[in-house]
């Protein structure tokens, strides 16, 4: 006897290494084609949460592949980053960069940060 099935399949999506952090594509996106692709960033996060030195500097100057909406939603990203990575390490790498980069991840964190607490303090009021 021969069945056939048939049907649509979808890939089933795969969770991260870690759960630290969650990516929502149409929230991060870049501006440059040289940028890498949300799964080359999705994996060098993981990897920066597990410890690599070498991606938590490289997950950081992606900060200047975006620019707009984009740069609210990186630094969301990056304050979520820090806190799982622990902010004495964040803090250590972030010194190791670029001043060029260190700024505008520096600017692009505080603009989410600054926002999530006004939209905290127009809820409560």
């Amino acid at each position: 006897m021969l069945i056939l099935l048939t049907g649509c399949a979808a890939p089933v999506p795969q969770a991260p290494a870690t759960s630290a952090l969650q990516i929502v594509p149409d929230r991060l996106y870049f501006i440059d084609d040289a940028a890498p692709s949300l799964q080359v960033v999705r994996r060098a996060i993981d990897a920066a949460i597990r410890g690599d030195e070498s991606k938590l500097p490289y997950v950081i100057s992606f900060v200047q592949y975006i620019d707009g909406e984009g740069a609210e939603n990186y630094g969301d990203l990056l304050n979520n980053l820090q806190r799982a990575v622990t902010p004495q390490r964040f803090q250590r790498v972030l010194t190791t960069l670029d001043p060029k980069i260190r700024q505008m991840a520096t600017d692009c964190m505080d603009v989410a940060q600054h926002l999530r607490k006004s939209v905290k303090r127009a809820i409560r009021s």
